[in-house]
């Protein structure tokens, strides 16, 4: 499993994270998607994901051992 915390300060993804977020859904790896800020999010990110998490909170309460299938809201890039 991963988890990506999407802390962008524009509107375009890191290109590492970005690949390592790619290996993981080849693999077939979970990945959970942190992201509270209102910028569009590269939609090879919100595409490969399980779960997306925009609260804190909701990040701290999260089982991780069963993952919701929570897509991703927000905009777009």
């Amino acid at each position: 499993m991963i988890v990506t915390v999407a802390d962008y300060r524009d509107n375009d993804a890191d290109s590492g994270t970005a690949f390592e977020q790619g290996m993981a859904y080849v693999l077939e790896t979970p990945i959970v998607m942190f992201e509270e800020t209102d910028y569009q999010t590269n939609l090879m990110l919100t595409e490969s994901l399980t779960t997306f998490i925009s609260d804190p909170s909701e990040l701290a309460q999260l089982d991780f051992h069963a993952l919701p299938n929570q897509p991703f809201s927000g905009k777009r890039l």
